[in-house]
């Protein structure tokens, strides 16, 4: 059958692939860890600018709102907290009471990991730009 000389061979030959194979293993893992790869800083110039944007309501859940954009008809997403507040005008509404497709203004700024935060949510319509409504 096998002898003890055949044997410890192939206990060799198992030996020396299970040391290759554990560090090549080992490699992959520490290579990510070499040099710089932290993320860079949070720009602080731009913490607490607020921006607004246009546009008709297609999503609304507890954690985000979806608007398709007026100007170019782009998707965006914000998130959105328990902070965010439902207005129309001035008074403030609940979130249920906003229709879908209504055209609403959205003010947010970055969040942390620089992704859009609402702040608050309008359905008033948006100021004109600079007519003058016609009363009859």
């Amino acid at each position: 059958m096998f002898s003890v000389c055949g044997g410890r061979r192939t206990a060799l030959r198992v030996s020396i692939i299970a040391i290759l194979f554990t560090q090549a293993a080992f490699y992959g893992q520490m290579r990510g860890r070499r040099g710089n790869s932290a993320a860079p800083a949070h720009p602080e110039a731009y913490k607490g600018i607020v921006i607004t944007f246009h546009g008709a309501l297609k999503k609304l859940t507890k954690k985000e709102i979806i608007i398709e954009s007026s100007e170019n008809h782009e998707l965006l997403t914000f998130r959105r907290n328990k902070a965010t507040k439902f207005l129309n005008g001035t008074t403030e509404i609940k979130p249920t009471d906003v229709d879908m497709e209504t055209q609403v203004s959205i003010d947010a700024s970055e969040d942390v990991d620089l992704k859009l935060m609402a702040i608050s949510l309008d359905i008033a319509p948006p100021p004109s730009t600079g007519q003058k409504p016609t009363g009859k």
